[in-house]
């Protein structure tokens, strides 16, 4: 299968985040790890190298899990992190401004923890998840 007919099945973007793959070195890769029965042209995708290379032998099922894990526990540390300040700030208009990012913060973790993670790899359809 030709390089272009792969980048083509996800419009020029990483099958898992979305990026634009136009202008970077973006690798072929095996939705179904090959050692997981993942065979032939159909399971070929187009993959940014940081998604390809954290996704390892995952199946784009348990990638999705990995990648909602990062996204929560990163959210968590930044929570952790903006509460710790709080402690530090003074003046009202600072405690403001991180009161704020906190419950920001708050939220995305809150929506992360629905099961959501990047957009783009939720909203496509993914045609070997299931296998």
């Amino acid at each position: 299968m030709k390089r272009d007919t792969i980048l083509a099945k996800t419009d020029g973007r990483c099958a898992y985040c979305g990026c634009d793959l136009q202008d970077i070195q973006w690798h072929i890769e095996h939705m179904i790890p090959g050692r997981r029965g993942g065979k032939g042209g159909e399971n070929l995708i187009a993959s940014c190298p940081t998604c390809n290379l954290r996704k390892r032998s995952r199946t784009p099922a348990e990638f999705k899990v990995y990648l909602s894990n990062r996204v929560t526990n990163t959210i968590a540390q930044a929570i952790e992190n903006v509460a710790m300040l709080q402690d530090y700030l003074v003046e009202e208009e600072d405690y403001q401004w991180s009161e704020n990012l906190l419950n920001s913060l708050i939220d995305a973790r809150d929506e992360a923890c629905k099961g959501r993670g990047p957009e783009f790899f939720y909203e496509r359809e993914i045609s070997h998840e299931q296998v």
